[in-house]
This record gives structure tokens, C-alpha cells and sequence, in this order.
């Protein structure tokens, strides 16, 4: 059986990286301290840069480099943030958030799938696009 990723920030739901309904706000008199630390978490990451180099030798002991650097080689979409706040009611209704990207009815509200106002679990940071860079360098 496979594990349940959704709770772990591993979705592939963007409007919904976390089980929303796993959560529940502190009781009354609470001091925040019930809760365990790094639950709210996201996948394995990784990038491929890529690198390529050549050394001319020119004569007197000079020497031309040209090289040529990718950053994010295959253009990977990671996401990198997540919106992990999340607002209730009231103290005294710690079960129902306020900002949850979807409506009573399951409907996505729009203004709270952007990144700008995202809803509780919404994906909110990327990783950056690819990056070419090329360098010459004159060494004597």
C-alpha cells in the first residue's frame, strides 16, 4: 500500500499540497506548545545544473576559457513554498478555517488559488525557470 503523501505536502493537487481536514486550532487556554514541529512539510526536491568548461592555450602562456552553465537544466517546475497558515472562526470553533482554497460546495475560489492570496495549502513558491549563462575568460 502506498503512503498517503497528501499530508505531507506531496500532492499533486496544487490548490490542496495538505489534507486540510488533519488540522484543527488550538483549545482554549492553549500555549501552542501540543503541537509537534515540521508537520507541515514538502517533497523531495531536486535540481540538475549542468557545467562545461574548455581551456584554450594561447601562446606566452596565456589561456582562453569559455564555459557554459545551466541552472535548472530541465526546466523543473518544484514547488518550493506552500501557504501553511491557517485562520478559524473563533477560539471557540477550532474546526472550521476560514481560508481554505475551495467553498462549502468543493468549488475552487479564485482569488484564493493565486499565490498573492493563496488559501490554506495552496502552492505559493516555485522553484526559478532554467538559467543559461556563458562566460569567456582571458587568463596571462
Amino acid at each position: 500500500m502506498l503512503p498517503d503523501l497528501s499530508s505531507a505536502g506531496c500532492s499533486g493537487n496544487l490548490y490542496k499540497q495538505f489534507d486540510t481536514s488533519k488540522f484543527q486550532g488550538p483549545a482554549v487556554n492553549s500555549t501552542g506548545l501540543e503541537s509537534g514541529g515540521g508537520y507541515l512539510r514538502g517533497c523531495f526536491q531536486s535540481t540538475l545544473d549542468l557545467s562545461l568548461a574548455r581551456n584554450i592555450q594561447i601562446s606566452g602562456g596565456r589561456t582562453i576559457q569559455l564555459r557554459f552553465d545551466a541552472f535548472n537544466a530541465p526546466n523543473s517546475a518544484i514547488i518550493t513554498g506552500r501557504n501553511s497558515t491557517i485562520a478559524y472562526t473563533s477560539p471557540a470553533d477550532p474546526l472550521t478555517p476560514q481560508n481554505l482554497p475551495y467553498d462549502a460546495s468543493g468549488n475552487l475560489i479564485a482569488s484564493r488559488s493565486i499565490p498573492r492570496g493563496a488559501g490554506f495549502g495552496v502552492a505559493s513558491g516555485y522553484q526559478a525557470a532554467r538559467t543559461i549563462q556563458f562566460q569567456v575568460r582571458f587568463s596571462f
